[in-house]
């Protein structure tokens, strides 16, 4: 379970021709040059076409510009160049990659102009969505992080700010409402070890983090992307920085070292008898090993509420009780108690079925307790970490 569409992150939605003009006029090359200037100059068309023998040709309006009026514009076609010409099935992210270093694409199919995409088409709203799509990942991946590496999980999204009831979210060493984009990135700012990994300076986040929320505040207020100046490749090249640091974060929560340190550093309470079965001066294991201590709860660091953490594993327990008899309600939980998770220990099960059930729960791991050891064993059914299961 990710933080994203399933598996399908922003930069896959859309395509470019869902932003573009379709309905190409073209032109006659008998047409006058001159009078296809006066109207390329009144709708600020740098580029026109024209009816080819084979393919479309293209003329150019700086070019109309020395036309006499007995010019026609036989006499200024060119071939779309190359370098222009894309597929229609091109990406919208990869339309946003080459606006920003020219100003307009052509989308073809079978010879054929099927629709442009220029600069100005970022004012769209199927534009500004996407823009806003990744925005959202991005926050949602990072809250994500902050509440691995501060061992205190926070939610996806932020919680209700109105109302008596609204717990602060912990973070760090403090309590701390993290409500908007902007204290989100500031949190992130103050981890170290998260800056690290993402590989940022602190400079460099700072700067991509400031360019994130300015975007943020440009789209919600119905501002195209390039607000500053339609013209200007410097907002997507902001974006697309944006966009770099929304794939690092969803990188580092997929396959983040972090994460099975933590699991790796847990402890196991029973919470029939109140004793270690994994950490600090753990007793015997109260069934025949091997045994494994699977858990619904937050499906893959997702923060949930209790009410639907408890319903997951109430669900769980079922399934586990088609199973086997040998089950025993225990606490996964951080050495400081910030990090509690309601697990099951069980026994009288091979350990692919165990990982099969912990993949159907949207589980990252589950673990693994013989006489001395404590494994991590992710939903490959790898293991990813080793530990003494007394310490």
């Amino acid at each position: 379970m990710t933080v994203y569409d399933y598996g399908r992150s922003p930069e896959h939605w859309l395509l470019a021709i869902d932003i573009a003009s379709r309905g190409v006029h073209y032109a006659d090359p008998a047409d006058s040059a001159l009078e296809q200037f006066y109207w390329m100059k009144a709708n600020d068309f740098d580029v026109a076409f024209v009816k080819g023998i084979m393919a479309p040709s293209i003329v150019f309006r700086e070019h109309l510009a020395t036309a006499s009026e007995k010019s026609i514009l036989a006499d200024f076609m060119e071939p779309l160049p190359d370098e222009h010409c894309f597929p229609d099935t091109l990406s919208l992210n990869d339309a946003f990659l080459r606006l920003a270093t020219t100003t307009w694409l052509v989308l073809t199919r079978s010879n054929q102009c099927i629709g442009v995409v220029t600069r100005e088409d970022l004012a769209k709203p199927a534009a500004s969505a996407f823009a806003f799509a990744h925005l959202i990942a991005l926050e949602r991946v990072l809250r994500r992080l902050v509440g691995t590496y501060t061992n205190h999980p926070i939610s996806d999204e932020p919680q209700a700010a109105d109302g008596a009831n609204v717990a602060s979210e912990v973070s760090g060493d403090s309590h701390v409402t993290l409500h908007q984009l902007s204290q989100v990135v500031n949190r992130v700012f103050r981890i170290p070890k998260l800056l690290e990994e993402l590989g940022y300076s602190k400079r460099e986040f700072r700067k991509v983090g400031s360019w994130a929320v300015r975007f943020r505040n440009h789209i919600a207020h119905s501002r195209r992307l390039n607000h500053d100046d339609p013209q200007q490749p410097i907002s997507l090249t902001r974006f697309i920085a944006v966009q770099d640091l929304m794939m690092r974060a969803i990188e580092l929560v997929e396959n983040r070292n972090q994460v099975w340190l933590a699991f790796s550093d847990s402890v196991i309470l029973d919470q029939t008898s109140k004793t270690m079965v994994a950490g600090p001066d753990a007793t015997g294991l109260p069934f025949p090993e091997p045994c494994f201590v699977i858990t619904a709860w937050n499906p893959f660091e997702q923060s949930l509420d209790d009410a639907t953490n408890r319903l997951r594993n109430a669900m769980l327990l079922e399934s586990l009780k088609m199973r086997t008899e040998q089950i025993r309600k225990v606490v996964g939980q951080s050495r400081c108690e910030s990090w509690k998770e309601e697990s099951f220990l069980v026994a009288g099960m091979d350990q692919q079925s165990v990982v099969d059930l912990a993949s159907t729960f949207g589980q990252r791991a589950i673990f693994r307790l013989d006489r001395e050891q404590k494994l991590v064993i992710d939903i490959q059914n790898a293991i990813r970490t080793c530990s003494p299961r007394c310490k």
